[in-house]
């Protein structure tokens, strides 16, 4: 029975076909005159099935995220010789790790697998041959970060730094994150299995005052930790997740909640790294989680759901300091416990 409820999830991923930013036309016959320069190496990520069409994978490099693929897509960093550190994430997280040497050229699959939920992933080592077919038969995917899909990473160096030139003040580095109060929040909620955006909702900082957060003329009052204390910030949250939580690390229990469900259900929580988080020019030091759990039957409002119970799997990526999730993405057969939200701006008081 598990299998096949994998295999329907699975299938329903198949239904729609996500979309990812692509390069030009000149640039991509360009990357596949697979050249590189003597002092640089090259790494090639591609995904040349069809299988998994509706679903996007992000790719990292050494812990800086390039951009995401999707079916019959591929991606080109030119970086320096080196050890380096590949990282697909889909359902599960892969890694890779390889060792590029100058001139060199390295050639990743980046292979789609059945998954509980939707589709994993898996990084695979490939051959000159093998890869460059795979390439050929792929058409070049944006970056997120550059805007191109060739991304040049910069070598490590002990030497002192060249000061740079004078720039205008709004080219300086992003300025650190903060919710002062005025501040304007914008959370996009979207589909978890398909990526499609559902909707947005807009919230004005009010006060924060220690241990709270307080939105919208004070009609939201949310604890540092997720908890509602008074209205609601989002529907579907998991609380639990508490700034002191964060610089501890580890694993804990979270809690749950979805609208006119009750009680909470349980959550386990792990920290799975530190990461930096950009929006709007704001840089925000973050958590990233992993959380699992099972959604049981439940009440609805006094009466049983029809619902079923299933398992949830997901991540978050929270602020340290305020403990405002930033990214949620969770899965689970159960629909009232899938839900996909970014806070995508930071406005400054008007």
């Amino acid at each position: 029975m598990r299998k096949f409820f994998a295999a329907v999830a699975f299938t329903v991923t198949l239904s729609g076909c996500a979309s990812v930013p692509m390069g030009d036309a000149g640039q991509d016959a360009a990357l596949k005159a697979f050249t590189i320069p003597t002092d640089r190496a090259g790494i090639y990520v591609y995904r040349n099935e069809s299988m998994g069409a509706a679903i996007k994978m992000d790719v990292a490099i050494d812990g800086v995220e390039i951009g995401q693929t999707a079916a019959k897509t591929y991606m080109f960093t030119e970086l320096a010789p080196g050890r380096h550190t590949i990282v697909s994430r889909a359902e599960n997280t892969d890694t890779l790790e390889l060792e590029a040497g100058p001139g060199s050229i390295t050639y990743i699959w980046q292979e789609v697998k059945m998954g509980a939920l939707f589709a994993r992933t898996k990084l695979h080592l490939v051959d000159e041959l093998q890869g460059k077919r795979g390439v050929q038969e792929s058409r070049l995917a944006i970056s997120k970060s550059t805007g191109s899909g060739v991304i040049a990473m910069a070598a490590p160096t002990s030497a002192p730094p060249v000061p740079a030139p004078p720039v205008p003040a709004r080219n300086l580095a992003v300025a650190p994150a903060t919710f002062a109060v005025g501040s304007r929040l914008t959370f996009r909620e979207s589909d978890p299995f398909t990526g499609a955006a559902s909707g947005e909702s807009t919230f004005v900082v009010a006060a924060g005052e220690s241990g709270r957060l307080t939105l919208n003329d004070g009609s939201i009052v949310v604890a540092m930790d997720g908890a509602p204390i008074k209205g609601v910030l989002h529907g579907t949250t998991i609380h639990g997740i508490s700034p002191q939580q964060l610089t501890r690390g580890g694993t804990w229990t979270g809690s749950f909640r979805v609208p006119f469900v009750e009680p909470d259900v349980p959550v386990d929580i792990t920290k799975l790294r530190s990461e930096e988080k950009v929006i709007s020019g704001r840089k925000f030091q973050a958590s990233r989680l992993r959380v699992t759990g099972f959604a049981t039957r439940q009440l609805l409002q006094g009466h049983a759901n029809n619902s079923i119970g299933a398992p949830f799997n997901g991540e978050l990526l929270v602020d340290n300091a305020t403990g405002v999730v930033l990214e949620a993405t969770v899965t689970s057969r159960n629909a009232s416990y899938a839900f996909q939200r970014v806070l995508v701006r930071v406005a400054a008081n008007q």
